[in-house]
């Protein structure tokens, strides 16, 4: 994915959380803003969960080993 895509994707989500928008409007939404594909919208959302995910933990391991 090109940055160019990635930037404006990030900035469609980061829209969509701070309207308060549904999962549906913001897919649209995505979709539409950087006219790309369904599965490259969902692409980008998991790649962001993953890396959610994996923040999430590194940041609860640390807590521990303080």
């Amino acid at each position: 994915m090109k940055e160019e895509t990635r930037i404006k994707l990030q900035d469609a989500y980061d829209y969509c959380n701070d309207n308060d928008q549904s999962t549906e409007f913001m897919i649209q939404y995505m979709m539409d803003t950087a006219k790309v594909s369904h599965d490259c919208v969902m692409s980008f959302l998991y790649k962001k969960s993953l890396k959610q995910t994996a923040e999430k933990i590194k940041s609860e391991e640390d807590k521990k080993n303080e």
